[in-house]
């Protein structure tokens, strides 16, 4: 289901936006929703990597550093 939502831009965005979508023959409608797709993956990508890194029990660069200099 598709839903409908208002989005604000400031004039030169909006006319960018205008020019692509007639140079690439999309709806500036898809072209938003691409790019929102693609926020939303790499969002999901950057909480999995932090998600990835606690489990690894990976130490911290703060941690690897004291205990180098200690050395």
């Amino acid at each position: 289901m598709n839903l409908t939502t208002t989005l604000r831009l400031p004039e030169t965005e909006l006319k960018a936006l205008r020019v692509i979508s007639a140079l690439e023959n999309k709806s500036m409608s898809k072209i938003i929703q691409g790019l929102i797709e693609e926020y939303l993956q790499d969002y999901k990508d950057v909480i999995d990597a932090k998600s990835a890194k606690q489990e690894d029990g990976e130490i911290p660069w703060e941690e690897v550093k004291k205990i180098w200099d200690t050395k």
